[in-house]
């Protein structure tokens, strides 16, 4: 399942909006519409009503700090609605966010939508695509989030007025309880053992000597804005393939390529590598994962990568800088600039996107020893050819080594 989010970022949902076709000018009025209800209904927090055909019922109870309005894009009634074209019509008249989820989430006719992004296209045609409705379920549910003061009978009325519906909008509106909702997430995260990994988190108790079992480690791991915390089928996979990969060459040189929180090549230093060194796009990953390298006292190196394109706009080489936690206002320092890390590695793992995996194969290539060992995960199983036949002119025994649901781990040896 995929659940997609916007934030409030009115400029892109303007430019959203007008790809939609809305009428702007309608839309403007509304939102005007939008902003005096709400301040003309602030008073009616606790009051405001339904009517069905049961009678009246009150929306709200007094303690709550947010309304959640939940609007199925389809409904009994024939009111058909475009989600992407609802969730920025929503964002743009006040929501705190907004999210579209497939209407059977949880149960078999779940449908996943795995497709892939692709940064080329740009922000304008991302929001057109999902305007064109490829982006989302057969049924869509829409929910956003308001102040608990919101006066929602403006919003609703503002949606079958722009929208043109011809009936009444089905929807409900539940109550947000204030909680403390650091605490109420974390219950929900459990360690994680992979093989013979455990991964907890800072508010999980350690291991002691008693209850660790025959050759098991332990990270301590803290995701924070970095992916890859264990739980996803993509990182299990390259995790255990590092785990079996040591344990017949002990000592041997990680490299992890796209290493997000730094899991992997963490746990390859657990598993008995000499050396791991990880390399990443995102800056606030790398901090994230020199954060958790320190918190397990472990050495490891990581580099921020710059692609460098040739005339054709291809990738003709990589350069690649240091990054190391620096004092603030900074937060970072770069070192200088290296055309190639020192040395190939014995095994390389990279747990990225296919089309990241296709466009950086020349670097990859480059940094995996002849003999050496690659792992790739993060493709989908229909993408697998396509890698494969990527790496083929420097790899050879490419194979699908394993499948969990969609993903697959793709496994080769350097020529």
């Amino acid at each position: 399942m995929r659940t997609l989010l916007i934030l409030r970022a009115p400029a892109a949902v303007h430019a959203f909006i007008a790809s939609a076709a809305i009428n702007r000018g309608a839309l403007q009025a509304s939102t005007a519409c939008a902003r005096t209800a709400h301040r003309d209904g602030a008073n009616l927090v606790g009051t405001l009503v339904e009517e069905d055909n049961d009678g009246y019922h009150q929306w709200w109870g007094e303690d709550t700090q947010l309304k959640a309005l939940r609007i199925p894009c389809s409904d009994c009634k024939g009111n058909v609605l475009d989600a992407g074209t609802l969730m920025g019509f929503l964002s743009e008249v006040g929501a705190l966010s907004v999210t579209a989820e497939d209407a059977a989430r949880g149960t078999d006719q779940e449908i996943p939508l795995l497709h892939e992004h692709d940064a080329s296209l740009g922000l304008e045609t991302t929001w057109t695509n999902i305007a064109s409705g490829s982006e989302y379920w057969a049924n869509t549910t829409v929910t956003a989030h308001f102040p608990r003061d919101w006066e929602l009978q403006g919003t609703i009325d503002m949606i079958e007025q722009v929208f043109n519906l011809p009936c009444a909008l089905s929807f409900s509106v539940d109550d947000i309880q204030d909680k403390d909702w650091v605490k109420s997430v974390q219950q929900t995260w459990h360690p994680i053992t992979l093989g013979n990994l455990r991964i907890r988190f800072p508010w999980h108790d350690a291991l002691n000597e008693d209850s660790a079992g025959t050759g098991q480690v332990e990270l301590c791991l803290e995701g924070g804005r970095a992916f890859g915390t264990g739980e996803h089928p993509t990182t299990r996979m390259c995790c255990t393939w590092l785990e079996r990969c040591l344990q017949v060459s002990p000592g041997a040189r990680v490299l992890d390529y796209g290493s997000g929180s730094g899991l992997l090549g963490l746990a390859a230093l657990k598993y008995g590598a000499s050396e791991a060194i990880g390399i990443e796009v995102d800056v606030d990953a790398i901090l994230s994962s020199l954060y958790n390298a320190q918190m397990n006292d472990l050495d490891i190196k990581f580099y921020h990568p710059r692609e460098v394109l040739n005339d054709e706009g291809q990738v003709e080489r990589v350069e690649f800088r240091q990054i190391q936690a620096a004092a603030a206002p900074a937060g970072f320092a770069a070192g200088p600039v290296v055309q190639q890390l020192e040395h190939p590695f014995d095994l390389t793992v990279a747990n990225i996107l296919a089309g990241c995996l296709i466009r950086t194969e020349p670097a990859i290539s480059a940094m995996t020893r002849s003999g050496g060992l690659l792992a790739m995960s993060g493709v989908l199983h229909y993408q697998a050819d396509e890698v494969m036949k990527a790496y083929s002119k420097h790899f050879y025994d490419i194979m699908i080594a394993e499948q969990d649901g969609e993903w697959v781990l793709i496994t080769a040896t350097k020529k």
